[in-house]
């Protein structure tokens, strides 16, 4: 009886852990999606601002450029005295704007701004942060109480998982950041060098549910996501039991691997002389020689089985009484 009750505790527990799991796996996937997609729509939207500045500080600079192509043309032309050639370039600045500098500079370091974000995915960081507090109400409990297994994990992910149950999710500025990449250890600090505490957790959270559907990262008590290894017989369980679960499994023979090695590459080399030979003599129909002595394999065609018909699936007698009793909308069913 108390063994049933502990193995049902033991099944029960081991569930649990899968089901945590998957909602934390869902719970990230969910964020990433929205963020994904509501970045997407925040940069649609800026576009057409974006490109307006681009058109008036394109036109700008065109008109400038304008004037700086005929102060050039003034300037190395022979016709004009060097007097003339001053008092004809004051007359081309003359009549620009001396506001439109700061207004031009204005714009190209919006601009540079703007194309920073993008390279860096800024904005996209940004919309993570937002959301990370939504992510920790499902995801942080979750984290702190699982049980991960260290031997066969990614050491910087467990350094990062202990810290934060360490400081139970509350954390301070000395939260390892090894186990992000270039990217993201860059973003997760501001400009003043101040880690950014949401967005941290968001890309914690992402690592780990990246980590455990590649194998990187496992439970210690689970059904779906322990590690590889620990599906297998323990290695002292299998040296000291080793016939034993080889006769329980029916494979008694295959004991001794030198001997059973032996026997496989004869049965092997027979059956490789066997195929030769039916190809040598024209018994075997798909497979040739050719003259420059390739094997040319031709696939036989498969016959589809049509012996399951409208008559195996609807019997014509119930169908032929049907019809008799003036039920003409299904005769349609009957085969012809």
């Amino acid at each position: 009886m108390y063994l049933y009750l502990l193995a049902f505790v033991i099944h029960q527990y081991y569930r649990l852990n899968d089901v945590l799991i998957e909602i934390l796996m869902q719970a990230v996937q969910t964020a990433l999606n929205a963020s994904i997609k509501e970045h997407k729509e925040t940069f649609y939207e800026a576009r057409r601002s974006r490109n307006q500045l681009i058109c008036d500080l394109s036109r700008t600079l065109s008109d400038h450029v304008t004037t700086l192509e005929k102060i050039e043309q003034v300037i190395c032309g022979p016709e004009l005295t060097d007097a003339e050639k001053i008092k004809t370039v004051k007359s081309l600045l003359s009549g620009k704007k001396t506001s439109d500098y700061p207004e031009i500079k204005e714009q190209l370091d919006l601009l540079g701004k703007e194309s920073r974000q993008i390279l860096k995915d800024e904005d996209y960081y940004s919309i993570l942060e937002s959301r990370s507090v939504k992510l920790q109400n499902r995801a942080s409990a979750i984290v702190i109480h699982l049980d991960f297994e260290e031997e066969t994990s990614n050491e910087k992910i467990i350094k990062a998982i202990d810290y934060y149950k360490r400081k139970d999710g509350v954390l301070g500025t000395d939260t390892p950041v090894d186990f992000l990449d270039a990217d993201e250890q860059e973003v997760v600090f501001d400009e003043k060098g101040k880690n950014r505490i949401s967005l941290y957790k968001v890309l914690l959270f992402k690592t780990i549910a990246s980590a455990i559907k590649s194998g990187a990262l496992n439970l210690r008590h689970s059904y779906k996501y322990r590690s590889f290894d620990n599906y297998l017989i323990l290695q002292d369980v299998w040296k000291s039991r080793k016939k034993q679960l080889l006769q329980r499994a029916g494979l008694a023979g295959f004991d001794n691997f030198q001997e059973l090695e032996s026997e496989l590459k004869k049965a092997l080399n027979a059956q490789y002389q066997t195929t030769n030979e039916n190809i040598k003599t024209g018994k075997n129909k798909y497979a040739k020689i050719d003259d420059k002595a390739n094997l040319k394999v031709s696939t036989p065609k498969v016959e589809k089985d049509y012996s399951y018909t409208a008559v195996d699936l609807f019997p014509r007698n119930r169908f032929r009484e049907m019809e008799k009793n003036n039920h003409p909308k299904q005769s349609f069913l009957l085969p012809p």
